[in-house]
């Protein structure tokens, strides 16, 4: 049986579906409100910003996190790692990235809220 406090504050790695590289990783604590998920093969760089972390995706499309950018960068790796022993163990070619002409940065709103919808609004133009 799982300890539910290590699942609530731990920031496990999850592959949601290694035959398609799909290694899922919370920023901050999954209980948290805050909480956003990252597949680490998305993310193309990361920088820091005034201590906060700009994430870069390779789409185009960038995100502003309230993390410092050594953890985050440390959950990166480890989430790559993971991702790199189920290929192995699946012996699963890598994946192949398209980029796209369009980016946006989604932005947290003055009501803690991330613009999520604006990318949604971008697709259907």
């Amino acid at each position: 049986m799982l300890n539910r406090s290590l699942i609530t504050k731990a920031c496990v790695q999850f592959a949601v579906n290694p035959f398609h590289e799909i290694i899922l990783f919370p920023h901050l604590a999954p209980s948290n409100e805050e909480c956003i998920w990252f597949n680490e093969i998305q993310i193309k760089n990361t920088l820091s910003v005034y201590r906060k972390t700009k994430v870069i995706f390779h789409n185009g499309n960038s995100i502003m996190i309230d993390a410092r950018l050594t953890p985050f960068n440390s959950k990166i790796q480890t989430a790559n790692q993971l991702r790199e022993i189920t290929s192995s163990r699946l012996r699963f070619p890598g994946m192949v990235f398209l980029d796209t002409k369009n980016s946006h940065e989604i932005t947290k709103e003055t009501n803690g809220r991330y613009n999520f919808k604006a990318l949604e609004e971008e697709e259907k133009q």
